[in-house]
């Protein structure tokens, strides 16, 4: 018997499939297939799942939508997780705080808060992905990030005990979040009340930043952070790589910062055309761009 095999029969009451292509699971539609794919309904079959990777020390990755991650023609050599219904919610808590499922679409969530009257979140309409994916990445604009309102951070530790940490217990800054090593299953929200003028504007504004970029489909979203006082697609397009092509992926003619798969890319176009326009912009500019998009190594 395979150690897949092994791991299916001790997962038995967790949906798994193997040899999934992890191209129908990311929103570049490219990537090799994951060993196994898990889809844990409920904290308890969470839990059961990473208590098992850790004894057998097996890899994993945590998939959210898939929006902003990049896995190679290789797949993942591994376990891919992704969280099922139970992790999709929004529990008001009190006239200005939500508990809010990991599994819970960004759009979902602002779209809740204007129904329930608050603000705070103006700034991730728009943004494809789920609630768990941005704030393990502090997701955000304008210089605002998702962890500004976020209060407590509940999940997992990777031998599967569940955990909440307070806000003043890790970091975060543009883009990055550290000391949250956790398996984000939920967070809890602080937002105002809302000021319907304010937030009309705020949202009307944010739609139309999105009206300029690409749709999701067939991209991973931004490529590269912004660096310090400047813009990536700034510098990409003044480079000249505006629509530059390798293989099936190309800079998007729409926005510099995006790569589009054109219908046939593979991850090995994609990277390959992150690397050409790293280098381009270092030779132009003496910047290195450093990518957004998480690349995930096959293990």
């Amino acid at each position: 018997m395979t150690l897949t095999a092994e791991i299916l029969m001790e997962l038995e009451d967790i949906a798994c499939r193997k040899d999934q292509p992890l191209a129908r699971h990311t929103s570049m539609q490219v990537g090799g297939p994951a060993a196994i794919l898990a889809e844990p309904e409920e904290r308890a079959g969470l839990a059961l799942l990473l208590q098992t990777l850790h004894e057998r020390r097996l890899p994993f990755y945590m998939l959210g939508s898939g929006t902003n991650v990049l896995f190679g023609d290789e797949g993942f050599h591994g376990v891919v997780i992704k969280l099922g219904e139970d992790f999709r919610f929004i529990r008001r808590m009190n006239e200005n705080d939500l508990e809010v499922g990991a599994a819970t679409p960004l759009t979902v969530l602002v779209g809740r808060t204007i129904d329930l009257g608050l603000m705070g979140l103006e700034f991730c309409q728009g943004i494809p992905g789920t609630v768990g994916g941005a704030a393990a990445g502090n997701a955000g604009r304008d210089g605002i990030g998702i962890h500004d309102g976020i209060t407590k951070v509940h999940g997992y530790t990777t031998r599967g005990e569940y955990v909440t940490i307070n806000r003043g217990d890790y970091s975060y800054g543009y883009r990055k979040v550290e000391g949250l090593d956790i398996i984000i299953t939920s967070v809890e929200i602080h937002l105002e009340k809302a000021d319907a003028k304010k937030q009309k504007t705020l949202l009307e504004k944010y739609d139309a930043v999105r009206s300029k970029q690409p749709p999701a489909s067939g991209t991973a979203g931004s490529i590269f952070k912004n660096p310090p006082g400047d813009f990536a697609g700034r510098l990409i397009e003044q480079a000249g790589m505006k629509g530059y092509c390798v293989g099936g992926a190309m800079v998007s003619p729409q926005h510099a910062n995006w790569i589009i798969n054109k219908g046939k890319a593979t991850a090995g176009d994609v990277l390959a055309l992150i690397e050409e326009i790293k280098n381009s912009v270092n030779q132009k500019f003496g910047i290195l761009l450093e990518t957004e998009v998480k690349i995930v190594n096959p293990q």
